[in-house]
C-alpha cells in the first residue's frame, strides 16, 4: 500500500501506518516537472497530427473523391488550364465552408496544384441509401477555381438543375 499525501513544502518524514513505519517524501523539481510537461504536449500533438493525417489519407481513399477526381481528369480543357501533372493536396476537414454536409447533400474542395496553375476543385453530391442500407453519394456539380484567374469558376458538370432540394 502507498501511502498519498500532497505537501507544499519542502522535504519531509511522517508515519505511514499502511507501510508499517515512516516514508521520506521530496518534492518534484520545477525542472523535472517542465520536462514532463513538454514530453506530454509533444505526444498530444503528435496524436493529433497523425489521427488528422489519417483521416485526410482515409478520405482520399473513398469513391466519392475518387470519383470526384475522374471528373477533373476526364476534362480537356481544365487540364490544358492547370497543366499536367496535376498535385491533389490535403483537404482541409477542418474549414467547414469548403467542406460538410447539410441534410442529403456533402460537399468538400480540393486544393490542387497544375505545372501551370493552382486552384480548388469543388465537388458536391447527394447522399442516399442503396439497396444494402449502405451510403451512396451522386456527384452533381464539379467546379475548378484557378488562383490565377480570380472571380472566375469553370464548371466540369451541372446537374443541380434537376436537383429538388439543393441548398
Amino acid at each position: 500500500m502507498f501511502c498519498v499525501h500532497l505537501h507544499l513544502g519542502e522535504s519531509t518524514t511522517e508515519w505511514c501506518p499502511f507501510n508499517g513505519g515512516s516514508i521520506s517524501y521530496e518534492m518534484i523539481s520545477l525542472q523535472t516537472l517542465t520536462k514532463i510537461a513538454g514530453i506530454t504536449g509533444f505526444i498530444v500533438a503528435g496524436t493529433g497530427y497523425a489521427f488528422r493525417l489519417n483521416i485526410q489519407n482515409n478520405f482520399r481513399e473513398t469513391q466519392l473523391y475518387k470519383d470526384g477526381m475522374q471528373h477533373l481528369y476526364n476534362h480537356p480543357k481544365a487540364l490544358d488550364l492547370l497543366g499536367i501533372p496535376i498535385e491533389e493536396k490535403r483537404v482541409d476537414i477542418s474549414d467547414s465552408e469548403k467542406n460538410g454536409t447539410k441534410e442529403n447533400i456533402t460537399w468538400f474542395t480540393v486544393p490542387i496544384k497544375g505545372s501551370q496553375n493552382c486552384g480548388e476543385l469543388r465537388i458536391e453530391a447527394t447522399i442516399a441509401n442503396n439497396a444494402e442500407k449502405k451510403l451512396t453519394a451522386n456527384i452533381y456539380k464539379v467546379e475548378l477555381t484557378i488562383k490565377e484567374i480570380p472571380g472566375k469558376v469553370f464548371v466540369i458538370k451541372d446537374d443541380s438543375a434537376s436537383m429538388a432540394n439543393i441548398s
